[in-house]
């Protein structure tokens, strides 16, 4: 029944959305390349324990962020630790209004905008810190640490590593003009 009213609420505010009626459909819908980046389950699913599928989604390293609601009848504070501990973002005690819900979309979806746009931001500013402004290639420092993790690599392996060092003829007037 809950689920048919999220479902309809859900249709109603114009949200994109997919539904799994259980903890293991639900984990391969995470698996998939385009895989939710919020999930509202509940606690008691056929399979398992929603905690425990918030517990497996936290584990997930690499993937973008899983913002996860859980929606449960459960009402007691240690319960709610419980769920958060175990990597909830947020708790829907039910029964619950649907304006309530909506309120809770609204602040999950700024909270998943945040997250992206500082992934974005630390993208940028670890391609600053590694790269040329004026080129885009590798700065000095990259350069460097790459060629360690390569001398490393070739002792490991027990193999030869070379090095080619180019020399460009009147550079000297490209650096001044350019930085």
């Amino acid at each position: 029944v809950d689920r048919r009213i999220v479902t309809k609420n859900l249709k109603e505010w114009g949200y994109k959305f997919s539904v799994t009626t259980n903890g293991k459909d639900g984990w391969e819908a995470l698996q998939a390349e385009n895989a939710p980046k919020l999930v509202i389950m509940d606690w008691m699913l056929p399979d398992t324990e929603g905690v425990e599928l918030c517990r497996k989604i936290r584990k997930i390293q690499g993937k973008p962020y899983t913002y996860i609601m859980l929606v449960t009848a459960r009402n007691q504070k240690r319960d709610m630790l419980r769920a958060m501990e175990a990597g909830a973002d947020d708790y829907l005690v039910k029964p619950f209004n649907p304006l309530e819900l909506q309120a809770r979309l609204i602040a999950a979806n700024r909270i998943l905008d945040l997250h992206e746009k500082l992934i974005e931001l630390g993208e940028s500013l670890r391609f600053a810190a590694t790269h040329d402004n004026l080129s885009g290639l590798w700065n000095r420092g990259q350069i460097l640490d790459f060629l360690a993790r390569e001398l490393v690599r070739a002792n490991r392996d027990d193999k030869p590593l070379g090095i080619v060092l180019a020399d460009l003829d009147h550079f000297k007037k490209v650096n001044d003009t350019y930085g």
